[in-house]
């Protein structure tokens, strides 16, 4: 994966925080010096997707906050968009601790509540790359769909 750190969240002052994060980027394969950046400060981006990883208490056995954005798609309509998060919502609120919103620039949100005994970098680094694959895959699913429609409608015409 590639990644690089991003501007600076406000830190968690708790050493395990630090250690937990930084240790979960390298799991996810990030190199150490980023990994750490990740540690201190809880952002980085990972092959071009940002991600926040914060504690709801300075305590690495969790909770944690972790989220994500993702532009939308060239060649996908503003309604379109939002329809594909509106539905991706339901889904991701019926398996898991997430949730998709919009922002003000148009981009998707997405976040989600890591439950507590997620203190092992291997654990929460599941939840973190399950978090980057379901905005990846909503993003990927309404490019296709949109790229099917336009298809669809050249031909009947």
């Amino acid at each position: 994966m590639t990644a690089s750190a991003s501007a600076s969240a406000t830190p968690s002052g708790h050493p395990g925080v630090h250690a937990c994060r930084r240790d979960a980027a390298l799991v996810l394969g990030i190199a150490a010096p980023v990994a750490s950046h990740f540690g201190e400060t809880g952002v980085i981006e990972i092959a071009g997707e940002p991600l926040v990883l914060q504690p709801l208490h300075d305590d690495p056995a969790g909770p944690w906050i972790a989220s994500t954005r993702a532009a939308r798609p060239d060649g996908v309509s503003e309604e379109t968009w939002i329809d594909a998060l509106l539905l991706a919502n339901n889904h991701a609120q019926l398996v898991a601790h997430a949730g998709f919103g919009l922002a003000p620039d148009g981009e998707a949100v997405l976040v989600l509540r890591i439950p507590p005994a997620h203190d092992d970098p291997s654990l929460l680094a599941i939840q973190l790359s399950g978090l980057l694959a379901l905005i990846d895959s909503v993003r990927d699913g309404v490019r296709n769909a949109a790229a099917t429609n336009a298809s669809l409608s050249r031909t009947l015409q």
